[in-house]
């Protein structure tokens, strides 16, 4: 006699799933921030003269930030 039980209907898989989707969602948010912040800091870098601690002030990111993506364009 064999018992079938359906994992889907088990709490801890339940609550399982909605926290994957969470940090889903979470990095969804985080990546979408970095492009976003990235963007902004190549735009200053190009049509700018200020300096990497300004930008990363201006931008609410790190000047090691900004200094990578300096590198990246020269």
């Amino acid at each position: 006699m064999s018992i079938h039980f359906d994992i889907k209907k088990d709490l801890r898989y339940q609550q399982g799933i909605e926290q994957g989707i969470e940090q889903g969602i979470e990095q969804g948010i985080q990546k979408e921030s970095y492009q976003k912040n990235k963007d902004f800091v190549l735009s200053l870098l190009l049509n700018t003269d200020f300096n990497n601690e300004k930008i990363a002030l201006l931008v609410g990111v790190t000047i090691e930030f900004v200094e990578n993506l300096r590198k990246t364009i020269h």
